[in-house]
């Protein structure tokens, strides 16, 4: 896989990936399922 030409980000729920998921160049970004939920709790009552 290569590089885009921007910054790009892989985004994981707590321990379901593996290091080998996520290529040299890419930012990886590992986050509990309540911060997701949360967040999305937060967009919700924003409409």
């Amino acid at each position: 896989m290569k590089a885009p030409p921007y910054d790009t980000a892989f985004v994981f729920v707590e321990d379901m990936f593996t290091d080998e998921s996520v290529p040299a160049w890419a930012m990886k970004v590992v986050l509990e399922e309540e911060q997701i939920m949360e967040y999305g709790n937060k967009k919700e009552s924003s409409i």
